[in-house]
């Protein structure tokens, strides 16, 4: 929409030039009228109804806007600051999406690096536990440990899927700032 805003100022900016040179026009005319009088000066009111004098005429006629000149230069003046404000948005939202993408590139990349450790996390609470777990049946130790491994294995857990979850969430980013979903669905095939 920004390109499409700065393509319509200049079109504008354009045509505000062009009217400052002549117009070419064409014109024809034709008019009838009827008179109710004959050529001897006799009345016919009736015949006042039918068209019998017909006028008609064609022409070029060329127009060029003398007393227009300062009214046209405010207009262009008008419309060159339209199209620089327009390129600078445009600049601005260029600028803005490239950041964007710099911060969702390096929030995907800190995701992939969180989201490749947690699962090893997880293997050692779920270790953690099975250890705990069978030295409690043993009688070697007392339930609050075995609560506690239990703890840090939900923990890792929930590390394990929110990770996944944060990490989908920086590729849909990605896919967001590119403009192309199937980046975002290609990976979920994989």
């Amino acid at each position: 929409m920004a390109n499409l805003n700065v393509t319509a100022n200049e079109t504008l900016l354009k045509q505000i030039g062009s009217s400052w040179q002549p117009k070419l026009d064409f014109w024809s005319t034709l008019y009838a009228r009827g008179s109710g009088i004959d050529y001897e000066g006799e009345r016919k009111p009736l015949e006042g109804w039918i068209f019998s004098r017909l006028n008609n005429g064609m022409g070029v006629q060329i127009a060029f806007p003398l007393l227009d000149g300062r009214n046209l230069k405010v207009k262009k003046q008008q419309q060159n600051a339209l199209l620089e404000e327009s390129r600078k948005k445009l600049e601005l939202l260029h600028l803005s999406l490239k950041r964007q993408e710099q911060v969702v590139r390096n929030y995907l990349k800190s995701a992939l690096l969180i989201s490749g450790e947690t699962p090893i996390e997880f293997e050692v609470a779920s270790a953690n536990y099975l250890s705990l777990n069978s030295r409690y049946q043993a009688g070697l130790i007392d339930n609050v440990q075995l609560i506690q491994s239990q703890y840090d294995l939900l923990n890792a857990e929930v590390k394990l899927k929110s990770s996944k979850i944060v990490t989908w969430k920086a590729l849909l980013g990605v896919a967001a700032i590119a403009g192309d979903i199937n980046i975002f669905l290609n990976q979920i095939e994989n």
